[in-house]
């Protein structure tokens, strides 16, 4: 990244201090604009989460929840309340073990922006480069199977736009003809996904992969870095940020602290996993490393990751990305809403981009960041601001990104900022 460029994430980052301290906005004239004041918390205010919270799991929507925000680094609410297993009605902590469902995604892209910060990838190479595979591939235009004009680049994959299984079409082909089979690695199983026909032409539209683009990094990452993926995020990632509880396999004492599935059965809510918390769903095995959804974690843990990008790539003195590469990751990539999300809402690199101020509520501020899951997981950062939130709930119809438990929390925050 140009030298400007960094010293104008240096430069927000002072104006929303200076601003704070002196109750004022300050005009930055590298970019001719007035960088508004950073807005403070309520910590009172904040304790609406607990009331929402309650009301849904009173009225048996949801088991329960963990809510963590922070600003400036200071936790200002932390709490568990409802179930870890609904069934034998044990109580959440802030330590149970969830599954991150496709907030794993936005940690394959750390690991792959690490490995393209240190030249061992492009993000505007062809993905066949590391993966022959994935040359001449054919997208489907007007029902016909027809060439790709140009290949899928690594950046594709990470902004959603590489056309691989992202619509109906696509997603058919793969549950239909490319199930993941019980001996299946990653180094096995993603060559297969050549064989699926395009859904559109790679960087023409935007959509979502919910598995295949992020399998798919997965697999660069071990062979850019000659380790398991697994191994990869524990070295590069989960370590250096102290993320304990983080994992694609969980041992047996974490098995004990995983919280119990939840569905609603005849509009009843109901526990589905077994006894070791596991349900058909869990997206991954002893060895197959699910880079869209695998993840299992804690919201203390996704806190420490979220802390780190806020902190521009750095947390408690451990740089994990540099700052200009958090800037790219939050970059909007193409000038497509993200469909189904409303207006404003872009596609950054692995993570949902926050765009302009004109977005309703109950969206965070603009240049927020961060994605969700599909079972109810849920984290943003608003770097103006200077705070992080992570929601974590484990339920089959949560409704899955885009949540209206993840709305609703992000209206709580939003309405305790002052």
């Amino acid at each position: 990244m140009p030298v400007n460029k960094l010293s104008c994430w240096k430069k927000r980052r002072i104006c929303a201090i200076l601003s704070n301290r002196y109750n004022t906005p300050i005009f930055t004239a590298e970019r001719g604009q007035v960088v508004k004041m950073k807005r403070t918390l309520s910590a009172d205010k904040l304790q609406m989460i607990t009331q929402h919270t309650q009301e849904r799991i009173d009225r048996g929507e949801i088991s329960g929840s963990v809510s963590l925000v922070a600003q400036d680094g200071k936790l200002l609410y932390a709490k568990a309340q409802g179930y870890a297993n609904y069934t034998r009605k044990v109580p959440l902590k802030t330590d149970t073990i969830f599954r991150l469902a496709s907030m794993t995604k936005p940690i394959i892209g750390v690991a792959v922006m690490q490995l393209e910060e240190q030249g061992k990838l492009s993000l505007d190479g062809p993905l066949s480069r590391y993966i022959p595979e994935f040359a001449g591939l054919q997208a489907c235009e007007s029902g016909k199977l027809v060439a790709v004009n140009r290949e899928i680049m690594i950046r594709d994959l990470l902004s959603h736009s590489c056309g691989l299984g992202q619509e109906e079409q696509g997603l058919q082909y793969i549950a239909e003809n490319l199930p993941i089979g019980p001996n299946d690695t990653l180094a096995s199983y993603v060559p297969k996904l050549a064989q699926v026909p395009l859904d559109f032409q790679p960087g023409t539209k935007t959509g979502y992969s919910p598995m295949a683009a992020f399998d798919i990094l997965a697999r660069v990452v071990e062979i850019v870095s000659g380790q398991t993926v697994d191994h990869y995020l524990r070295d590069h990632i989960f370590i250096p940020l102290d993320m304990r509880d983080t994992a694609f396999v969980l041992t047996g004492a974490q098995k004990s602290r995983l919280v119990e599935m939840t569905d609603h059965v005849g509009g009843v809510l109901t526990g589905v996993s077994d006894d070791e918390g596991s349900f058909p769903g869990d997206m991954c095995s002893d060895h197959y490393f699910c880079g869209g959804g695998g993840l299992y974690s804690t919201a203390e843990d996704y806190h420490r990751f979220a802390q780190m990008l806020l902190g521009a790539g750095s947390y408690q003195g451990r740089q994990l990305l540099r700052p200009e590469t958090v800037e790219k990751m939050r970059t909007p990539q193409l000038p497509f809403d993200i469909p189904g999300r409303g207006p404003g809402e872009i596609w950054g690199l692995s993570m949902r981009v926050i765009t302009g101020e004109e977005n309703p509520s109950p969206h965070p501020a603009a240049h927020s960041f961060g994605w969700s899951g599909a079972w109810g997981t849920h984290f943003w950062v608003d770097p103006d601001n200077c705070l992080t939130a992570v929601r974590m709930i484990n339920l089959i119809d949560a409704g899955g990104a885009g949540a209206i438990t993840a709305r609703e929390l992000e209206q709580d925050v939003t309405d305790a900022l002052k």
